[in-house]
């Protein structure tokens, strides 16, 4: 197991600084590290105090470190003195070591300054010139550079003056001058600028979103990516932290590091329950009630938000003869409409996240009626031309906001040549199955009492 050194702050609040950082190296297996440079008594809300680490201490965690591990990669955040930076550079250089991020962090999320101003030339100075990569945000850029930062032109310049610094490599976060929807890096290597872009998720959760790319930077480069591969995954890394934050306290919460490692355990869950739903839907006599466009069964991941995080059958469920069947097993992004069902449902705060469609005459919609199931109706012809939600079903959402509950079964009567549908609506796929199999046995007393 590779091991990956961070010398840094301690947050108290548990968001960002050694804590954050800790998170971040462990949920990409690597074995962290830590120096304290200072103590914080801090919290979601703000810093209320501050105590930095002697220098000489400081030095003495760094030979313990280094006289015993063999460190990969360093990563700095919190140097708040130009005391304890010197401490940081001599040891460096003592011990030569190589692949050094730099966290230029100089004030904390809730707005409290963590760098002292006297800590700014030695930064430049001692530390830069010994660094590989320094990553500021562009309030952080400004002041490195000293100037105002209103375009990319000026980002660009920014980006030029710090590199002159000595530092190898430049990463200016968050240039999104022109572009509000996108979270925009920019990457200069002394020769060519690089656009870095993810999209842009509005939470003021976003505590620690410095401290946690620069230590998925260092954790990357200690895994041998190439630098620009090493970027593109931190990139990558800290836009799916950002998405799948989280409330902590009542301020700020945190980013949330280990998303990844909970996106694949959640990922296997849904694949799972997707296809037990399908065997249980396998053994009822489905095939009457599967839809001249044939049937998709979906799940999302909890708090998905785009098509790509919700999955189903490619080639959705068809009836052959008496039977039905999917053609293969259950993948993500690849059933369009159903997945803007039950995006609706996220969307509008429930947690179901499973659907499956059905024919809406009017024999299936007495069967969902005999079976209990509880049902709200939309009208097709009422969706507003204006309607942008791309990425959910206006008619779920309608209804979600017009009947102020979730029901079992969401229908509509069709129009413009559209066969009318009915959405069976769940916690999960065998949730949802399970409410199919009921229905279908009443489908089969009525049809039963009618011949």
């Amino acid at each position: 197991m590779k091991e990956v050194l961070t010398i840094a702050g301690s947050d108290s609040g548990g968001g960002a600084g050694i804590q954050a950082d800790l998170k971040t190296f462990a949920a990409l297996g690597l074995h962290g590290l830590s120096v304290i440079t200072a103590l914080t008594a801090q919290n979601s809300q703000g810093v209320r105090g501050i105590m930095e680490v002697p220098g000489d201490f400081i030095e003495s965690q760094l030979e313990a470190v280094l006289t015993d591990f063999n460190v990969s990669s360093v990563k700095t955040g919190m140097l708040a003195s130009s005391s304890v930076i010197k401490s940081v550079t001599r040891k460096i250089k003592e011990f030569n070591i190589s692949n050094i991020v730099v966290d230029p962090v100089m004030v904390a999320k809730s707005g409290d300054p963590l760098l002292q101003k006297e800590a700014l030339e030695a930064l430049k100075n001692e530390l830069l010139p010994l660094s590989l990569v320094v990553t500021p945000n562009l309030e952080e850029a400004e002041v490195l550079a000293d100037m105002k930062i209103a375009g990319e032109k000026e980002l660009e310049k920014a980006a030029v003056i710090i590199k002159e610094l000595g530092v190898k490599m430049v990463i200016i976060k968050g240039g999104h001058l022109q572009e509000k929807s996108r979270a925009v890096d920019t990457l200069y290597d002394g020769k060519e600028f690089y656009k870095l872009q993810a999209p842009r998720y509005e939470t003021k959760n976003t505590h620690g979103t410095g401290c946690t790319l620069s230590a998925a930077l260092a954790s990357y480069l200690a895994l041998d990516y190439s630098f620009l591969e090493a970027v593109k995954k931190s990139k990558e890394f800290i836009t799916l932290a950002i998405k799948d934050s989280y409330e902590a306290g009542h301020g700020y919460g945190p980013v949330n590091p280990m998303a990844g490692l909970y996106r694949e355990k959640e990922k296997y869950r849904v694949l799972t329950n997707l296809q037990e739903g399908l065997e249980i839907l396998k053994k009822i006599p489905l095939a009457p009630l599967v839809p001249e466009v044939q049937s998709s069964l979906v799940m999302a991941l909890p708090q998905a938000k785009e098509k790509s995080e919700v999955a189903g059958f490619p080639g959705r469920i068809i009836k052959v003869g008496k039977e039905i069947r999917a053609l293969q097993g259950p993948e993500f992004n690849c059933s369009r409409w159903m997945s803007r069902v039950v995006l609706a449902l996220l969307y509008n705060g429930y947690e179901w996240r499973s659907a499956l469609n059905l024919k809406a005459r009017e024999d299936v919609l007495e069967a969902c009626k005999k079976a209990g199931l509880t049902m709200e109706r939309f009208n097709r012809e009422e969706e507003p031309q204006d309607f942008m939600k791309e990425e959910i079903e206006w008619g779920t959402d309608h209804v979600l906001k017009t009947k102020g509950y979730a029901p079992d079964v969401i229908y509509d009567g069709g129009c413009c040549g559209m066969e009318a549908m009915v959405r069976i609506l769940g916690k999960d796929a065998v949730d949802v199955s399970h409410k199919v199999a009921a229905l279908a046995k009443a489908y089969q007393q009525i049809k039963g009492s009618t011949q």
